[in-house]
């Protein structure tokens, strides 16, 4: 295994976004290592006048419906949501998140590397 104990390695294969993580990274295919502990399951119904909405809770259509300082996740194909798990609702549903505390992607393309840190 390449990542350090306790991460998980994240593959993708269009630049999907990395739990935990932020930016492009090195290649819209490049795989990295993550952290699933402090993730929080995607949760929320469908409801066009919900406002305050809390981090990893839906569903959004805009940041005005997020809780201070969040950010409304749109999403086209069960994207992955910074700082979240899990299906939730539809795969175009959207998801409040908070960017604080991302960590950003970095990073060579090493086949042989080993320990690696999250993101």
């Amino acid at each position: 295994a390449q990542c350090a104990a306790g991460l998980l390695c994240f593959q993708r294969s269009d630049n999907e976004t990395i739990p935990g993580c932020k930016g492009p990274g090195g290649g819209r295919d490049w795989d990295y290592c993550y952290n699933t502990s402090g993730l929080v399951e995607l949760t929320g119904g469908n409801d066009d006048g919900a406002t305050d909405l809390a981090a990893c809770t839906g569903e959004c259509d805009s940041d005005a419906q997020c809780a201070a300082g969040l950010l409304c996740f749109q999403r086209s194909d069960n994207e992955t949501i910074p700082g979240c798990k899990g299906p939730g609702g539809g795969r175009d549903w959207d998801y409040c998140y908070n960017t604080s505390g991302l960590v950003e992607l970095t990073g060579g393309n090493d086949d042989g590397a080993t320990d690696l840190a999250a993101c």
